[in-house]
C-alpha cells in the first residue's frame, strides 16, 4: 500500500479559526492543542461550546458544537 505522511497544515487551521471568528488572542492555545493532540474544545462569545479537530488520518479541520447555552 502507498504510504501518505501526515502533516499539519498551520495556514489551514488559522485560516479556519478567522472563519469561526476566534479572537486572536486565544489562537496560539488553539492552534498548540490542535497540533499536539488534535483537538481544543473553545467557548465562544455566544455561548457555544466548538470541539475544533484535526483528523489524525487525512488531517481534515471540524468545528463541531458540542453545547449550546441557548438549547
Amino acid at each position: 500500500p502507498s504510504e501518505k505522511v501526515y502533516r499539519f497544515n498551520e495556514s489551514h487551521v488559522r485560516n479556519e479559526l478567522d472563519y469561526y471568528e476566534v479572537p486572536s488572542v486565544d489562537r496560539t492555545a488553539i492552534l498548540e492543542s490542535l497540533f499536539r493532540i488534535g483537538v481544543a474544545p473553545y467557548m465562544t462569545r455566544d455561548g457555544r461550546t466548538r470541539l475544533f479537530s484535526v483528523g489524525v488520518t487525512g488531517g481534515e479541520f471540524a468545528a463541531r458544537v458540542t453545547s449550546d447555552v441557548s438549547e
